[in-house]
């Protein structure tokens, strides 16, 4: 008797600590699933869709702008995208990417809007004003063209002043698409590098090695170099410049300057 007793407690005590039953080892079919996490949602600062959109009707693949197609089909939207760039708050603007974007694009649109609203002159300068007398509002502040691109060279990048656009056969062009914080550093080498790419307007260097920029590198000469220096300019150039150019420039001593074509880009 003593014995069965035995042998049944040994069986009752392994059938009470089964694996079967163990919490630890339950089937994945038994415990609660887990909520998906879902990515943080992106939230653009500004939104700058409709201003492709006027871009893409308005401006070709090399700058041009077609300001009749702009006259006559987007003129509303226009001024829609000036009034939406005047009433952003600017402390939304965290970063110098978000900055240099935000700003760069409301002079190019507002550019825009102004040579239309002068009914598309042969060239700006016959504009009276029209870099510094003329006032718009952006980000809720007074501006004129000079002082909104002097918002922008105040960010400590001079490659600004090759995604800005003055309307003028000499500026660098006028990009197809609005400029954006998250793709700014691509953008602002290859407007740069297009710039000095364009022999007529940028850089030239003749037969005999003798270099001739863009008058930009003489009226902004302190963006580009501590004091205005020349050598030190024409340095920065030649790190900038197309490949192909790059040889040449870092023999070149004298630099001369491109006369600068005021016409309208159209």
């Amino acid at each position: 008797m003593a014995h069965l007793i035995s042998m049944l407690t040994l069986v009752a005590c392994g059938f009470f600590q089964s694996p079967s039953l163990s919490v630890q080892d339950e089937t994945p079919s038994s415990r609660p699933a887990k909520k998906p996490t879902s990515a943080p949602l992106v939230v653009p600062v500004f939104d700058y869709q409709r201003f492709d959109k006027i871009l893409a009707v308005g401006v070709s693949s090399g700058g041009r702008v077609d300001y009749r197609a702009l006259e006559k089909s987007q003129r509303k939207a226009l001024g829609q995208v000036v009034a939406t760039f005047a009433s952003f708050d600017a402390k939304k603007l965290k970063t110098k990417a978000d900055r240099i974007a935000f700003y760069a694009n409301a002079y190019n649109a507002n550019v825009l809007k102004m040579v239309l609203d002068n009914k598309r002159p042969k060239s700006v300068l016959d504009v009276k004003g029209f870099f510094d007398k003329h006032k718009f509002k952006v980000a809720g502040r007074s501006y004129t063209l000079n002082s909104l691109e002097k918002i922008l060279r105040d960010e400590g990048d001079p490659r600004v002043h090759f995604i800005v656009n003055c309307a003028s056969a000499s500026c660098p062009k006028l990009l197809a698409k609005s400029i954006r914080a998250k793709t700014l550093e691509k953008t602002l080498a290859a407007a740069t590098e297009d710039y000095l790419s364009t022999r007529q307007h940028g850089l030239r260097i003749d037969r005999n090695g003798k270099v001739w920029v863009s008058k930009i590198f003489e009226w902004y000469a302190k963006d580009f170099a501590k004091n205005g220096n020349k050598a030190q300019v024409l340095a920065w150039i030649q790190k900038h410049a197309p490949a192909s150019s790059k040889k040449q420039l870092a023999k070149a001593t004298l630099m001369n300057y491109l006369k600068y074509d005021w016409s309208l880009n159209q």
